[in-house]
């Protein structure tokens, strides 16, 4: 009796300090204390508010401290999920039902938990408590955190420079299957224009006025069969963004980004008998400044691969009216 009365005198300590609606003394000895709202800050006197952060502490019968502590959050900004970011000394966003090891560095609370992994001492635990209010609040530089909050962007996005010029084909791309009905399409719409040399075909449209035909054409071919453009967009075939000095420039979701929807909903953690689930509150603020639209320049690039692969070493099907200029060149 006596040993489980020290975990309950560790528990009295935490409650008075925290209160009693911010701590959770759970079965196995595993202590949640939660807070609703933290600013972390930096020596730089940077910061970011971080919500719904959830500490981990498991005290022994003995009311000993076993280990150091674990964090999670139940809840998030999409830029924190974006960067993997539960706190700047934390590990990394867990798992469901999973806690996030931390950094300690070389701050006091690291000597404070030396001392009640062998005995417990409740102005210890109350020392403990202190620190930990105030190792939730800060990024120690010194500390060397896992994730900098000053790299915690509100953008979901990337910016992608697309060279717009004809270049050698990667022949082993996967052809989009949903373009495959669009070729022969493209081929009787007359507006391609390609001439002959010798024995091969050759294009003969700058590669900007090639593809300005092309994207015009897809364009065209989505509202004519009544396609939904959104999968053109997703398989990278059709991209948003501006021209600039030769290039175009295009935004790309990030690889957490794209991953962000596996976490909303999942369960974080157990706290006073309620299970808590992750929110995620968007404050993303990017601007979509996208004016212009082509399909994508190495898709463009293989589409043109395979149209003179077939007018070169194949037959093709053309319409009969297609035009032909003075000088040789075929439209097709």
């Amino acid at each position: 009796m006596e040993e489980v009365n020290k975990r309950q005198e560790v528990y009295e300590v935490f409650k008075e300090y925290f209160g009693e609606d911010r701590i959770d003394l759970q079965t196995g000895g595993n202590l949640l204390v939660y807070f609703p709202t933290v600013t972390v800050t930096n020596e730089m006197d940077e910061s970011i508010v971080i919500t719904d952060l959830y500490v981990k502490v498991t005290i022994s019968s003995e009311g000993l401290i076993e280990g150091t502590f674990e964090m999670t959050r139940g809840s998030y900004t999409l830029s924190q999920v974006y960067n993997s970011y539960l706190h700047s000394h934390a590990l990394e966003i867990p798992e469901a039902n999973g806690w996030s090891k931390v950094c300690l560095g070389q701050g006091p609370i690291i000597h404070t938990i030396s001392i009640l992994s062998v005995e417990c001492d409740l102005e210890r635990w109350e020392l403990f408590c202190f620190e930990l209010d105030k190792y939730v609040t800060v990024e120690s530089e010194q500390g060397i955190p896992y994730h900098h909050l000053r790299n915690v962007s509100r953008s979901a996005f990337k910016e992608v420079s697309l060279d717009l010029k004809y270049k050698a084909v990667n022949t082993l791309i996967l052809f989009p299957p949903i373009l495959e009905s669009f070729l022969p399409y493209l081929i009787n719409k007359n507006v391609l224009q390609f001439t002959q040399d010798g024995n091969h075909w050759y294009i003969a449209q700058s590669f900007t006025e090639y593809i300005s035909a092309l994207t015009k054409t897809l364009q065209e071919y989505i509202i004519e069969y009544n396609l939904d453009p959104q999968p053109f967009f997703e398989l990278h075939v059709l991209r948003k963004g501006l021209y600039k000095n030769n290039m175009f420039i295009t935004k790309t979701l990030t690889n957490r980004a794209l991953n962000s929807h596996d976490l909303e909903g999942r369960i974080a953690c157990t706290f006073k008998g309620n299970i808590v689930r992750v929110s995620i509150t968007n404050d993303i603020v990017d601007i979509d400044d996208s004016r212009d639209l082509i399909v994508d320049p190495d898709l463009a690039n293989f589409i043109l691969y395979k149209i003179l692969n077939v007018l070169n070493y194949g037959s093709i099907t053309r319409s009969e009216d297609s035009p032909t200029e003075e000088d040789g060149t075929v439209i097709i």
